[in-house]
Formats: structure tokens, sequence, C-alpha cells
């Protein structure tokens, strides 16, 4: 290979290096928490399960304003994702509670999600959650 080819080559791989790398370490080093409070004032309590393709955090049962939270960072690929199952007497609801897409984050570090009989409301840390998301609860095929 022509010396010249190999300059280009090497500085392309540099300035693809650096571009993820910046980016990596945007996201990556950082440690996010997921919270999950249950914001419904009648029984019965409100089951979920969450998990990643790599971790399942097991079932929880929650009453009225217990939450369930874990804390993580993203994976070296850029590609976590969470997501959790709700049920609440005979309704469910599976959907994403966190997802890295295409290097952005909806919140910095924190995000904070309320379960309410009429939708699921998500906030980051220090507001209080008001974004409706998932407008209701799907009935359970029994």
């Amino acid at each position: 290979m022509a010396p010249n080819h190999m300059v280009v080559i090497l500085l392309c791989v540099i300035l693809v290096h650096t571009m993820f790398d910046s980016t990596l370490a945007q996201y990556q080093f950082k440690k996010y928490t997921i919270r999950i409070i249950n914001k419904i004032g009648t029984s019965p309590k409100v089951s979920l399960r969450c998990q990643s393709k790599d971790d399942d955090l097991g079932t929880h049962v929650l009453g009225y304003g217990e939450e369930f939270n874990w804390t993580f960072r993203v994976n070296f690929m850029m590609s976590t994702l969470y997501f959790c199952h709700f049920q609440w007497k005979d309704k469910d609801i599976t959907f994403d509670v966190f997802e890295v897409y295409l290097g952005s984050t909806m919140c910095d570090r924190e995000y904070i999600w309320e379960v309410k009989e009429d939708a699921f409301y998500q906030g980051c840390e220090g507001e209080i959650p008001k974004e409706a998301y998932y407008g209701g609860w799907n009935k359970s095929a029994d």
C-alpha cells in the first residue's frame, strides 16, 4: 500500500476514534438511576418486573407511595435498554423506561416514572413528573 494511503487510513481511524470516544464518554461513564413510584391510591398493589437484555431485576410489588429503583451505566455499544412489565388489577402494560437512542437520553442522570390509574408519567431529577406516557392500561387476557 502506498504511504499516502496509509496516512489517509490512519487519519480516518483517528477521526472515528475521537468522535466515538467523546460520545461514549459523555454517556457511558455517567451513572443513571430509574425510579418507579406507585401513585395509585387503591388496592391491590402494583406488580412490576424490569429487565434489560443482560439483567433481570426481578418482580417487585409496590404499595401506594413505595418505589423501586436501580442504578446502572450505559454499555460499551451504547445500546442500553430497560423495559418493565406492569400489572394492576386485571390490567397490564409493557414499555421501555430507558433507552439510549442515537447517543441521546432524555434526562441527565435520573428518570422518574409515576404509575397512576390513568397513565404513566415521566420526569427527570428535580422535577415533578408531568408528561403522560402510555396513556392507559391494557386489559389482561384471561
